[in-house]
Parts: C-alpha cells; structure tokens; sequence
C-alpha cells in the first residue's frame, strides 16, 4: 500500500514536472522570437534615426508618419507575447540571460524515484525586456 502511494506520487509529480518543461520550451521559444524581432526593430530604428526627417516635404512627412504607426501597431500585437513573458518571470522570481544552448532532453519516469531529491528549483532564464 505504502509502495503504491509514493509510485502515485511520483507519477502525479512527473506529469507536473513534464507540464512545466512544456511550458518553459514555449516560452523560451517565444523569448527568442521577440528578442530577434526588437533586435530586428532596433536596428532599423537607429538607421531611421540618423537619416534626416525633411522639413519640407509634407509627402514625405505623411510617409514616414503611416511607416512609425504601422510600426506601433507591431509593437501593440507583440505586446501579449512580452506581458506574458514578464509575468511568466515575475512568478518564477528568476532573471538571467539568454542561452542558446538547446533544450535538456525530457525527464523520463526511470529518472524519477521516491528518493530522488530536487535541489532548488530552476526557473525560466528570460532577461528584462526594457
């Protein structure tokens, strides 16, 4: 009877555990999703920056305005992604840096015994995005 609870438990605990890592893989994959679009952004933004805005030339003007607003609604339909992102970290308690390094493999059911002993918990390594 003993046996067959703590063999409950640890299968309970595995689905938990495997729950997670399926959630931390999405959210490491949407991480490097917004990161390659804001680096992507940034650099047209500091190309944008350097050039001139001609003070002359209403046409022209107009055309650089609806170019920054289709650019602000990006940045509106990326927003959910980022919030979800940062309150992923704000639950998780944890911030560092980004690892390109790939995924560890699944933990399997033979890895996990009653007597196995989880040191700290890890969370999700998404960096402050300000």
């Amino acid at each position: 009877k003993r046996w067959d609870e703590v063999r409950k438990w640890s299968v309970q605990r595995m689905t938990r555990l495997e729950e997670e890592q399926a959630k931390l893989s999405e959210e490491q994959s949407m991480m490097e999703e917004l990161l390659q679009w804001i680096g992507e952004k940034e650099e047209v933004l500091i190309e944008k920056e350097s050039e001139p805005i001609p003070d002359d030339d209403y046409e022209q003007v107009m055309k650089l305005l609806d170019e920054h607003k289709d650019f602000q609604e990006e940045m509106a339909k990326k927003q959910p992604t980022y919030d979800k992102l940062t309150k992923s970290v704000k639950r998780r308690g944890s911030v560092a840096p980004v690892s390109n390094a790939a995924p560890p493999p699944p933990v399997t059911s033979s890895q996990v015994t009653p007597d196995h002993k989880q040191g700290g918990r890890r969370g999700s390594k998404i960096p402050k995005l300000t």
